[in-house]
């Protein structure tokens, strides 16, 4: 029987500049799931409050659920606004649980476009992190 995996977990954020909310910027999710070679990607816009948000993407293999293997599930979210893109988040999840991007926290950005892209260390001890101007708060 087939597993659900999630592959990339529901996620919800604000786009900023200058501590004022953007509104009408395309937010753009994609993924690559090297177990299967599948590749996905869905935008949305933001409201006028610069929030938006996105639904888990789920998978499904019987093979995967039976062989081991170590989960790899390339994550992207681009914004674009004002002619000008920004890499938001850039991680590599390597489980398929629900919000096992890091463990016990849901997906809830503060995506600051002034900011530079970044590395961001969440877990010191396990080495987790990811790249981008998004805040995981």
């Amino acid at each position: 029987m087939a597993k659900t995996l999630t592959l990339f977990s529901e996620i919800r954020g604000t786009v900023i500049h200058d501590g004022r909310p953007v509104s009408g910027a395309e937010v753009e999710r994609s993924y690559r799931w090297h177990w299967q070679d599948q590749v996905g990607a869905d935008k949305t816009t933001t409201d006028t409050h610069g929030e938006f948000s996105f639904p888990a993407v789920t998978g499904s293999t019987f093979l995967g659920s039976l062989m081991p293997h170590e989960p790899v599930i390339e994550q992207k979210i681009i914004i674009r606004t004002g002619g000008n893109e920004y890499q938001a988040w850039k991680y590599s999840k390597h489980n398929y649980d629900a919000n096992g991007e890091f463990p016990g926290r849901m997906l809830r950005l503060r995506c600051d476009l002034a900011d530079a892209p970044t590395y961001h260390l969440i877990d010191t001890k396990a080495k987790l992190g990811y790249q981008g101007i998004c805040i995981l708060e």
